[in-house]
């Protein structure tokens, strides 16, 4: 697959020329905040944004929890490194967060042989 065709998504057919420019100088290097992420949750196992944010500010990787909701959205959306976790039957289970509400669980991606489960090396 092509670089740009992994950020294709981040300007609809339909925006201007200049919503495609500027989703071409989108930076694509992960961090370290990224790289902790990735290996926080491949350490815990599966979770779910609310507790991978969670993780993140108690840690004091991110001040905020929405700002460590918003780059664990970008590891999954744009970096495409963090995937639905499929239970046993292939279906996405969901898990209660602090709030009561049931969201997703994810898991980090396996790089290569997608019917592998070997571990993703990130540096």
């Amino acid at each position: 697959m092509e670089q740009d065709s992994l950020f294709d998504h981040l300007a609809r057919a339909s925006d201007p020329w200049t919503s495609h420019e500027a989703a071409r100088t989108v930076n694509r290097q992960l961090t370290e905040t990224h790289v902790w992420v990735l290996s926080w949750l491949r350490h815990h196992g599966p979770s779910t944004d609310d507790g991978i944010a969670t993780a993140m500010v108690d840690a004091g990787i991110s001040k905020r929890h929405e700002q460590a909701r918003r780059i664990v959205r970008t590891l999954r959306e744009e970096h495409r490194l963090i995937v639905p976790y499929l239970d046993e039957h292939g279906e996405q289970p969901a898990q209660r967060n602090q709030s009561g509400r049931l969201a997703l669980l994810w898991r980090v991606a396996v790089l290569g042989n997608h019917n592998s489960t070997s571990e993703v090396n990130y540096g």
